[in-house]
């Protein structure tokens, strides 16, 4: 499989993970105690070139998707999950180059911030990866929320995965908001509030309070 390909797949992955978000958890306290209200069975098994149970492939039942998790104390999780893709898709390991990144779709900071130990890898390009991080993830960890042993697939990680571009401010966003909305849109994503996406968006950008 072509790294394009890969990607196209990992994007028809994620909007449905974000359509169906008890589907596809995206942060995970314990992987041997998956909340009983996920909708899909499953089965878990511990990579074994990875010590300490650090990393684990979640295969989703009568399907042929499957997903790495790492332990967010793993460093090795670029070459663990790389690994994982040349194995489960044929990726060439030469296409794997550093314009790639090995990324996790929850942040690390903020997944131990709030109780997650464990979190969904996603491959996405160096850009777009960069641009997260350096926006976010230091406003993310400034939030107050309880702990939690879930977390499910957001408008944020969504946007990460599926390469629409962060806003960089309040009016970034709001100049941009409604294009980000058709983006999503475009991708698959479903608004399931009659008021449409940009409300939906609005209600997300000012309950995390990033932009």
């Amino acid at each position: 499989m072509k790294i394009k390909e890969y990607i196209v797949k990992q994007k028809s992955e994620v909007a449905s993970a974000f359509n169906r978000p008890a589907y596809y958890p995206i942060g995970i306290k314990n992987p041997e105690v998956f909340p009983s209200f996920l909708e899909r069975e499953h089965d878990i098994e511990l990579d074994p070139r990875v010590k300490n149970g650090k990393a684990f492939i979640r295969y989703i039942s009568g399907s042929d998707q499957s997903e790495y998790w790492v332990h967010i104390s793993y460093t090795g999780y670029r070459k663990a999950y790389f690994r994982y893709l040349e194995e489960h898709f044929e990726i060439c390991p030469q296409d794997l180059t550093s314009d790639w990144h090995a990324d996790h779709m929850l942040g690390r900071g903020f997944a131990k911030k709030f109780g997650v130990d464990y979190v969904r890898m996603c491959l996405l390009h160096k850009s777009q990866n960069t641009i997260y991080g350096s926006r976010f993830e230091k406003k993310m960890l400034k939030q107050k929320q309880n702990k939690r042993h879930i977390f499910l697939m957001d408008y944020l990680c969504a946007m990460k995965v599926l390469n629409i571009k962060i806003p960089s401010n309040r009016i970034d966003y709001e100049n941009r908001k409604s294009e980000i909305a058709k983006s999503l849109a475009d991708e698959g994503v479903v608004f399931f509030d009659n008021r449409g996406g940009e409300h939906s968006l609005d209600e997300y950008f000012d309950w995390w309070d990033i932009v």
